[in-house]
This record gives C-alpha cells, sequence and structure tokens, in this order.
C-alpha cells in the first residue's frame, strides 16, 4: 500500500474517533489491518503453493506411494496428491 493511501485511512479514522488518545487508536487501528492483511496473503500463498515447483522430498514420498508424476508439478499439487494417496492406503488397510 502506498504511502498516501495510508495517510487517507489515517487521517479518515481519526476524523471517526473521539476524546484522548484517538491518535494512538488510530495508529493501533492502522497496525491491525496491516496484519490481517498480510495474514490473508500468506494465506492465499499458501493455499496456492506459490506455484513453486514440488519439493524432492514431495517427488520422492509420491514415488514411494506409486503415484504416476507428472511434469510441473507443484507444491500444492503435490500435496494435495500425497494426501488422496495415503487417504486411499487407509481405506485398503481398513477393509484388509
Amino acid at each position: 500500500m502506498e504511502a498516501e493511501q495510508y495517510i487517507t485511512q489515517f487521517n479518515d479514522l481519526l476524523s471517526r474517533l473521539n476524546g484522548k488518545g484517538k491518535t494512538n487508536v488510530a495508529i493501533a487501528i492502522l497496525q491491525e489491518i496491516a496484519k490481517d492483511r498480510r495474514m490473508a496473503e500468506i494465506r492465499a500463498e499458501q493455499e496456492n503453493g506459490n506455484g513453486e515447483p514440488a519439493t524432492q522430498k514431495q517427488l520422492d514420498y509420491l514415488r514411494d506411494l506409486g503415484a504416476e508424476l507428472k511434469e510441473g508439478l507443484t507444491k500444492k499439487q503435490a500435496s494435495e496428491m500425497i494426501e488422496e494417496l495415503r487417504a486411499k492406503q487407509q481405506i485398503i488397510e481398513v477393509a484388509v
């Protein structure tokens, strides 16, 4: 976020607050907003795996599970495949 946007938000908060310490309250609110925004970014990055390629450890484990690997597998895709294959293994183990 640009500095001007922070200043605009700060001034907007100040105009809505009353009483002593309203500057500190406005600062605290902006800090919480920034934390929330960053956490949302982190969650989004984790959800899509940033499109990063699967790790060697993931690939090795998938091979151990008997998976057919496709080219360009991402961390997220590998993680989902591992979960699916492990769930299938557990179902088979319970059935036997």
